[in-house]
């Protein structure tokens, strides 16, 4: 595909402005980087990708505000910047009418979130074992995710309901990041109370979701968050032909001289001796569920 990376970059919160006729305007901005396959791509390669921001598309968090802009700019032979610019239709506020909290907008921040993680491959897939090809334990680098903070005051707040999103990676497309690659990491909501023009108290609740966003390591979007492991043991399926057919059994892994070997052996991903020790083969496994993050209310 011409377009082979597409990443958010930024993306500011609302700003608001008033004219001299006392006409308030919302406005945001979302920027990406795009690399192309060809110094031939052009900017309107960029554009016609399908994760690129259309031109009076609504903003993905702000629903009040639509793109009415896009631009595309070369940083270098494969690299491409793109801005996005929203806003919202100009409007008046009411003076004299209270402004309650559940009108206010959802707030939105972002943070990094970095720790040291042992790897088990280099940049460019090999596995990091000896040169007879042994696992080297104990190589590790920074892994970083991109943390975001949503706030949003609501009339009411349902725990039940709420707590099912708990350690739950997206299924849709949520804040302009694909499936998979979000994980709910913690919910909160604290319950406060404003005054009306009538001057009565009146209760809502302000909640609070951080979301982990992780780029994929070596896997696809649908499988940032999956576990991975070596395929590596003792034991070893093999397999024999008979007259009703082939036989498999497992059985253990033994070393040339036909001894149990001391140290585990690299597998394919049905069980079977890989014939280059080293070479290795990862399994990745699901650990969370798949939910509609916009199903929140965000």
């Amino acid at each position: 595909m011409p377009v082979t990376y597409f990443d958010q970059t930024f993306s500011s919160g609302i700003k608001t402005s008033v004219d001299d006729k006392g006409w308030t305007t919302a406005t945001a901005q979302i920027k990406w980087n795009a690399f192309v396959a060809t110094p031939d791509d052009n900017e309107l390669t960029v554009k016609a990708d399908a994760r690129a921001p259309r031109e009076k598309s609504r903003h993905p968090l702000f629903a009040g505000l639509f793109c009415n802009g896009v631009g595309v700019d070369r940083r270098g032979p494969l690299h491409f910047e793109v801005v996005a610019d929203y806003a919202s239709p100009p409007y008046k506020e009411e003076s004299g009418q209270q402004q309650g909290p559940l009108s206010q907008p959802v707030q939105v921040s972002y943070f990094s979130i970095t720790s040291e993680e042992e790897i088990d491959e280099d940049f460019n897939g090999n596995p990091i074992v000896t040169a007879c090809g042994e696992p080297v334990m104990g190589i590790t680098r920074p892994i970083s995710d991109l943390g975001i903070r949503l706030q949003k005051n609501f009339a009411s707040f349902d725990p039940a309901s709420f707590y099912t999103f708990i350690d739950c990676v997206n299924s849709d497309t949520f804040i302009g990041f694909p499936p998979g690659t979000l994980r709910i990491a913690s919910i909160s909501a604290d319950e406060q109370f404003y005054t009306d023009e009538d001057g009565n108290s009146i209760p809502f609740w302000s909640v609070q979701v951080e979301i982990h966003a992780r780029k994929p390591y070596r896997t696809t979007n649908d499988k940032a968050w999956w576990k991975r492991y070596r395929h590596e043991g003792f034991y070893v399926r093999t397999s024999a032909f008979t007259p009703i057919g082939s036989v498999f059994a497992v059985v253990r892994a033994v070393d040339a001289n036909k001894e149990p070997v001391s140290q585990p052996v690299q597998l394919d991903e049905n069980g079977f001796k890989l014939a280059d020790q080293t070479q290795s083969t990862w399994i990745e496994r699901q650990v969370f569920a798949p939910v509609s993050f916009a199903s929140m209310g965000f």
